[in-house]
């Protein structure tokens, strides 16, 4: 079975916003990924069978709880990470500037 490398380090992101006056000024954020990721694994309605739902919340739960920058998930994790954020992306829930760097980062994990 295939495995892949995903980088869980939380990093900054720095995203234009306009005042009420219409100046744009940029805003710098931490991105927290590892709570981001296991957010988008635990909501309603991405998984439609209870062996799904399991994998995903398992899923959520070691990303969260790594304590590396980098995580190795076997194929059917990579899957069930893609498959969620495509769901989310299609809902037109996860996109933009601010979360550019995370879905680079899922859909381009390394294989090792």
């Amino acid at each position: 079975m295939k495995k892949y490398e995903l980088q869980v380090a939380d990093f900054d992101v720095t995203y234009p916003i306009r005042d009420e006056k219409g100046t744009v000024t940029d805003k710098t954020e931490t991105y927290k990924f590892r709570e981001m990721v296991g957010n988008l694994l635990r909501a309603m309605g991405v998984f439609k069978t209870g062996e799904e739902i399991v994998e995903a919340i398992t899923l959520a739960k070691q990303i969260r709880d790594c304590e590396n920058d980098m995580i190795t998930l076997d194929e059917k994790e990579a899957d069930t990470l893609k498959k969620c954020l495509n769901v989310h992306i299609s809902k037109n829930s996860f996109g933009g500037i601010i979360h550019e760097t995370a879905i680079l980062r899922i859909f381009n994990m390394k294989e090792v």
